[in-house]
């Protein structure tokens, strides 16, 4: 038996049981994203907890503004504890995702997967994602001290 669970956005008392879920993001950088994160109205940040396991998914989702496209949603983050896969923990965050999308003027709900996630791949599909193939993402790391963000900036100012 699981235990019972619920459903509940993320605090910063979940900083600990969430930098285990997310180890790339350090603990204070952690604490301060979910501070900013829980202010934003764009935002989805969720939880799901169980009796005496405590937090064992956490998932992000970012509505997109675009000129001339629909809005987007993207899922940021979705992970659930190795030892709680399969449990419907995954499914019962995406579905609340998508209830916050309706319920927030809709949109179309995406996510990116990096190549080889097949298992992932074939979760997402079961719940009715597909593939918009060819799509091709590219990307760039810009850091904020980078010369042409700073001369974008100014351009934008002037």
């Amino acid at each position: 038996m699981q235990g019972s669970f619920s459903l509940r956005p993320a605090r910063v008392t979940d900083t600990e049981a969430l930098a285990c879920q997310l180890p790339e993001t350090a603990g204070p950088l952690l604490a301060g994203r979910l501070r900013r994160l829980a202010r934003a109205r764009r935002e989805l940040l969720l939880v799901e907890v169980r009796e005496r396991r405590g937090v064992v998914g956490v998932l992000h989702a970012s509505r997109l503004l675009g000129l001339g496209e629909a809005e987007r949603v993207r899922v940021q983050v979705l992970r659930v504890r190795p030892d709680q896969r399969r449990s419907g923990v995954g499914r019962r965050l995406l579905q609340a995702a998508e209830s916050w999308v309706a319920a927030t003027g809709g949109g179309q709900m995406e996510v990116e997967l990096a190549p080889g996630r097949s298992l992932t791949r074939a979760f997402y599909e079961l719940l009715g994602y597909g593939s918009d193939a060819p799509h091709v993402a590219l990307r760039k790391a810009v850091s904020a001290p980078d010369a042409a963000l700073g001369r974008a900036r100014g351009a934008a100012a002037r």
